[in-house]
């Protein structure tokens, strides 16, 4: 369980990196960069789902 959880924590952090990512892309300026920032209450509301928060 304790092994789930921690990959479940792993995953979360890769899609924080990929919205990171997304947000330094929008400063750039491409249009692309918005769909991952679309995505990020689904992500956060996920990821504090996982962690039991």
């Amino acid at each position: 369980r304790a092994q789930a959880r921690m990959l479940h924590f792993q995953r979360a952090l890769r899609e924080r990196g990929r919205l990171l990512d997304g947000l330094h892309a929008l400063e750039a300026g491409p249009q692309q960069a918005i769909e991952p920032l679309r995505e990020t209450p689904r992500i956060a509301a996920e990821v504090k789902a996982r962690l039991g928060l």
